[in-house]
C-alpha cells in the first residue's frame, strides 16, 4: 500500500514483507522481497543495523555478504533449500576473493545440492571451496552419502576431489569389515585403476586380503579373490612398478622391507 507514494525506507519494508511471506510459507515471493531489500543495506538504518554495528566500516560488498548470511539463515529455518542455494551463489559472486565467509557459502551450496540429489553440482561446489578443511569435510560427506546411494562412481570421476576422497576412504576402509561389503575398498580400487595407478590398486587389494586372513582365519575364499585382483593389477603395471613392499613380521629381527 505504501510503495506507490512513500519512498522512505522502501527496502526495509521489503525486508519485513519477506519475513511475513516466509511465515506464510511462500518462499519464492519472500526470496524476491529479500532481494529487493538488499539494495538498501548500506543506506537504510534498519537494514544497516541488521548486518553490523553502526560504527563498523564495511564496503558495499561486505555489507551485502553479511546481509545474505542473515537471510540464508531465515530460509534454512524454513527448509527452503532452493532459495538458500541461489542466495549463497549470489553472495559468492559479489564477495571479495579473501572474504572469510566464502568457504561457508560454498559449503551451503554443496550441502543443499547433495541433499537434493544433484550430485554433479554438489561435486562442483565442493571442488570450488577455497578452504582445504572444507574440501576434506565435503569429500568425507560425499563418500558416506554416495556409498549409501550406490553412486560412488561419480566421485571416482571427480579428479578435483581425488586426493581428499582417497584419504577419507583409506581411513574408513580400515574401520569396516574387509571380508564383507566394504564400499571404501571398492572405491579406492576403482579410483586407482581409473588413473592407471595399478600398484596402488594392488596394494589396496593386498591389504584387504591380509585383513581377511587375519580376521577370518581358515575362511580363504575372500582372501583368494582379493589376492587375484592384486596380482592382476601388478601384471598391468610397468615392470619396474610390479611389486609390493611391506614391513617384516614383528618376530623377525631384520628391519628390512619384504618385497612381494
Amino acid at each position: 500500500m505504501l510503495e506507490p507514494w512513500c519512498e522512505w525506507n522502501a527496502c526495509s519494508r521489503q525486508f519485513i514483507l519477506g519475513l511475513s511471506l516466509l511465515d506464510l510459507e511462500d518462499s519464492e515471493s519472500a526470496y524476491t522481497a529479500f532481494c529487493k531489500a538488499a539494495k538498501g543495506v548500506s543506506t537504510e538504518p534498519f537494514l544497516r543495523q541488521l548486518v553490523a554495528a553502526p560504527d563498523a566500516r564495511l564496503t558495499q560488498h561486505q555489507a551485502l555478504v553479511l546481509y545474505y548470511m542473515k537471510v540464508i539463515k531465515l530460509f534454512e529455518i524454513h527448509d527452503a533449500g532452493a532459495c538458500v542455494v541461489r542466495l549463497a551463489e549470489t553472495a559468492i559472486s559479489i564477495a571479495d576473493k579473501d572474504d572469510p565467509n566464502l568457504a561457508m557459502f560454498q559449503w551451503l551450496v554443496f550441502k543443499w545440492h547433495l541433499s537434493g540429489g544433484r550430485v554433479e553440482r554438489a561435486l562442483a561446489a565442493a571442488a570450488a571451496s577455497p578452504a582445504p578443511t572444507a574440501r576434506a569435510a565435503a569429500a568425507a560427506t560425499l563418500l558416506t552419502t554416495l556409498a549409501s546411494r550406490k553412486q560412488l562412481g561419480a566421485l571416482v570421476k571427480c579428479a578435483a576431489l581425488g586426493a581428499e576422497a582417497e584419504r577419507a576412504a583409506a581411513a574408513r576402509a580400515k574401520l569396516h569389515d574387509a571380508h564383507g561389503h566394504n564400499p571404501y575398498y571398492d572405491f579406492l580400487y576403482a579410483l586407482h585403476v581409473s588413473r592407471h595407478h595399478y600398484r596402488k590398486a594392488a596394494a589396496v587389494m593386498y591389504e584387504r586380503a591380509s585383513r581377511c586372513a587375519a580376521e577370518r582365519g581358515n575362511d580363504s575364499s575372500g582372501r583368494r579373490k582379493w589376492l587375484a585382483a592384486a596380482l592382476t593389477c601388478l601384471r598391468l603395471a610397468r615392470p619396474e612398478h610390479a611389486f609390493l613392499a611391506r614391513p617384516p613380521p614383528p618376530h623377525h629381527a631384520p628391519a628390512a622391507l619384504q618385497v612381494l
